[in-house]
């Protein structure tokens, strides 16, 4: 039989990410789990690991809830006084805090700038001659968002792979990301691409580490004012890109707001 959650007050998220592994929240959460235990604390309380939670700087974190609270640079000695504190008082250890609700900004001597995308800017293409252009984010949290966006809102728009392939993305059937890195899109005349969207492992054939896109270009060509995306590895070499339909302006309106961060048009 699980948990019965009607008796759970407190539930403690750990972040399970890459750089609180390496700062040793593993250690954490076997201490806090045998914590609980030991002080019968187990059938009150609920521990889960998570993804990344996005405080990377301020590893190893957890989130305890309900409450809303963000804790920073845990121990094995630390996460027991957090505990002790909830629990015992309802209150949190606030020096060990990164955020709660009522803090007007995060507290935290790490904090990184928020990384924005540079404005457009001019250069001559190779293949699509002078263009405003600027770089967007490669990671599986943006990629994967963009093509389900553009499964759902694009007709005319065409997207071509190893600049030989081309694909109406109205005919893309399905999207698939359940794998570790590779995204599958599915069109429907039964054509299955794949692309490497996610961290690809070392372990892994150099191959498919050379097909991880690693570069999200954006281009305006000046003659025509096609707005076209192109995807590369680290090497430069072209993965796939995206040719937008000069009717279909809400996706880069989209791409603008949401890929881009509110980035302005240079032609605007």
């Amino acid at each position: 039989m699980g948990k019965d959650l009607s008796k759970v007050t407190t539930t403690i998220y750990f972040c399970d990410g890459g750089s609180c592994r390496k700062a040793g929240s593993e250690q954490v959460v076997r201490t806090a789990r045998a914590y609980l235990r030991n002080k019968d604390l187990w059938h009150e309380t609920h521990t889960i690991r998570t993804r990344c939670n996005g405080r990377c700087e301020d590893a190893p974190t957890c989130i305890v809830q309900s409450g809303n609270y963000w804790y920073k640079e845990l121990s094995a000695d630390k996460i027991t006084r957090i505990i002790e504190s909830h629990i015992a008082t309802s209150e949190p250890l606030k020096s060990d805090l990164i955020y709660m609700d009522g803090f007007s900004a995060v507290q935290s001597d790490k904090e990184r700038p928020r990384i924005l995308p540079k404005p457009f800017f001019e250069k001559e293409d190779a293949l699509w001659g002078n263009c405003w252009y600027t770089k967007g984010f490669s990671s599986d949290q943006y990629l994967y968002p963009l093509f389900l966006y553009l499964k759902e809102n694009a007709k005319e728009t065409t997207i071509t792979f190893n600049k030989e392939r081309a694909f109406a993305l109205k005919s893309l059937a399905g999207i698939t990301y359940t794998d570790d890195y590779k995204l599958f899109l599915h069109f429907d005349d039964g054509a299955n691409i794949s692309l490497n969207i996610g961290a690809v492992p070392k372990t892994e054939p150099l191959e498919e580490q050379q097909n991880k896109i690693t570069s999200t270009t954006y281009f305006i060509v000046q003659q025509t004012k096609q707005r076209k995306i192109r995807f590369t590895n680290k090497m430069g070499k072209v993965i796939a890109s995206i040719h937008l339909a000069n009717n279909e302006p809400q996706i880069w309106n989209y791409l603008l707001t949401i890929q881009l961060q509110g980035l302005k048009d240079p032609t605007e």
